[in-house]
């Protein structure tokens, strides 16, 4: 039987972390802002000490045409001329397009919860 991962507010500080997430919720906590009451009322979790960042590469647009093109049901595409023009996309314009997309969101940062639970 695993027995849950437990760290105090004082510990989880020593260790370097500093945020945490409520049970359920969506967005991070500093830990020095979670009182002893709220430690009793609600499971708060440690989050990972690194930020976790949207992006996306050109390898991965290059496969969400593919799946784009091989699932078109209108077009009938059984000598695959259709999905062999994909790979005829040069590499730099979807390098390209990968770099655009993650200047959109290079200011949204994601903190991911570990298995740690805080407690009073």
């Amino acid at each position: 039987m695993n027995e849950e991962k437990t760290m105090t507010v004082d510990e989880a500080l020593a260790k370097g972390f500093s945020l945490c997430i409520r049970d359920g919720y969506s967005y991070v906590e500093d830990l020095d802002d979670v009182d002893e009451e709220d430690l009793r009322d609600f499971a708060y979790w440690i989050c990972e000490t690194e930020p976790v960042k949207f992006t996306i590469d050109a390898r991965t647009i290059r496969g969400l045409i593919e799946d784009y093109v091989e699932g078109r049901e209108d077009i009938s595409d059984e000598s695959f001329d259709v999905i062999d023009r994909v790979k005829l996309i040069p590499e730099t314009a979807l390098n390209a397009l990968a770099q655009e997309i993650n200047k959109v969101y290079e200011d949204l940062t994601y903190w991911t919860p570990t298995s740690v639970r805080v407690i009073p």
